[in-house]
């Protein structure tokens, strides 16, 4: 009987010793993450320190050129009679005309080179550009057959 019990203490000492070996494992492991996450919580701390002091420092500088923008409006004199009449005369600045009108001429040559490419005659091919012209870009975009042949020849 002496025997078995001495067995059967020393297999219960094993397996408390394995239990305990991968319990200490176990440990180590949740530690070793618990030391990651602490160590990637201080870094996002970090960052997001960081940012709050990139806002502040944007948040003043936006004021301060809001004040200055206030400063010089204040300053600024009102357009004399002459110049307030010639703006409200003008309906569109010239520079938005002329990249309208290169618009305009664009879409035109691509569609009489997509006709052309169509096998069309060339005076059907203007024609049929000019509708499209038309079209696109209203009534007043339109050309006559002589001003058609003149952009496109």
């Amino acid at each position: 009987m002496k025997k078995n019990e001495k067995k059967l203490k020393k297999r219960a000492k094993e397996k408390l010793s394995k239990k305990n070996k991968t319990i200490g494992k176990q440990v180590k492991q949740k530690s070793a993450k618990l030391s990651e996450l602490k160590s990637r919580i201080k870094m996002l701390e970090a960052v997001v320190e960081k940012r709050e002091r990139t806002i502040a420092k944007l948040k003043t500088k936006l004021d301060e050129s809001d004040s200055r923008k206030q400063k010089k409006a204040g300053k600024q004199k009102s357009p004399g009679g002459a110049a307030k009449l010639l703006r409200s005369q003008r309906s569109t600045r010239v520079g938005l005309n002329q990249r309208d009108a290169w618009r305009r001429h664009g879409y035109l040559r691509s569609r009489y080179e997509h006709y052309l490419e169509q096998n069309e005659e060339k005076s059907a091919a203007r024609q049929h550009a000019g509708e499209d012209l038309v079209e696109k870009f209203g009534e007043e975009a339109g050309y006559t057959e002589l001003q058609l042949e003149q952009i496109l020849s």
